[in-house]
């Protein structure tokens, strides 16, 4: 069963699209449907995206499949933070680090460890920021992301920056462009 999704969906009613995914069998497709539309949505309409994306987790833990229910979770944690609910979001971004791990998806996870430590840093926790982003560092290292390791460096140095320790700062901002 394809599905196919164009501008016309965006003004559908959020009922209407819930049962056309809720005829559909519960299988990879769906789920790989439901996140497509929920991404497109969370330009249009969080509340929507929301909701599309939870069905995904349900039927992804329906399923049993873990790699689809990390993928999901991890596209419900973003919606949740562009809603401004870091401590939600924060929660399934942990739970998608987990599956990943488990998976062994070291750059999936090395991401997801970014993205927490940029929702703590955006809380102002910058101890647990840092703590997250040093550990995304380490695995970006393992799999050779030089964006990645670019990236968080960077981040990195920013934290230090902000606790006024400015040498450390600077030697991870400096750091973060030796990086191609």
């Amino acid at each position: 069963f394809f599905c196919f999704f164009n501008e016309s969906f965006g003004g559908i009613n959020t009922d209407s699209l819930s049962k056309v995914f809720a005829s559909m069998p519960d299988d990879t497709n769906k789920v790989v449907q439901l996140n497509t539309k929920a991404n497109y949505l969370i330009k249009k309409d969080l509340d929507a995206a929301l909701i599309l994306i939870q069905q995904s987790v349900r039927t992804s833990e329906k399923m049993g499949y873990d790699l689809l229910l990390a993928n999901s979770l991890k596209l419900k944690a973003k919606i949740l933070r562009k809603q401004g609910n870091n401590k939600e979001a924060i929660e399934d971004y942990k739970s998608a680090l987990l599956l990943y791990e488990k998976l062994g998806k070291t750059l999936s996870a090395a991401k997801v460890l970014n993205s927490i430590g940029a929702r703590y840093f955006y809380m102002k926790d910058l101890s647990n920021a840092l703590s997250f982003f040093k550990r995304s560092a380490e695995l970006r290292a393992k799999v050779k992301d030089s964006i990645g390791m670019a990236k968080v460096y960077n981040n990195i140095g920013e934290i230090y920056r902000m606790l006024e320790e400015y040498d450390k700062a600077l030697e991870n901002h400096y750091r973060s462009l030796s990086f191609k």
